[in-house]
């Protein structure tokens, strides 16, 4: 699994998983993503996203990394 997916569908999946994604206010080129545990980052979301940035969203935030690969796994219920 070493193929980069487009920024568009990564952000879509940690919104899906049940996280915050907005707009950094404070620098338009960094998204910031939060869970209900307040672990907040700042990112820059290149074009592209590699699987090294996909693992650091799994562990930071526990989305399983294969819902980066296959949307259509993520429950329909929030985790």
């Amino acid at each position: 699994m070493s193929a980069r997916l487009p920024r568009k569908q990564v952000l879509e999946v940690l919104a899906d998983y049940g996280l915050s994604v907005y707009p950094d206010t404070d620098d338009p080129a960094m998204t910031v993503v939060s869970d209900l545990k307040d672990i907040t980052m700042s990112l820059r979301f290149p074009d592209e996203i590699s699987n090294g940035m996909l693992q650091q969203l799994t562990r930071k935030y526990g989305v399983p990394i294969h819902y980066f690969y296959n949307p259509n796994m993520i429950p329909k219920s929030k985790p």
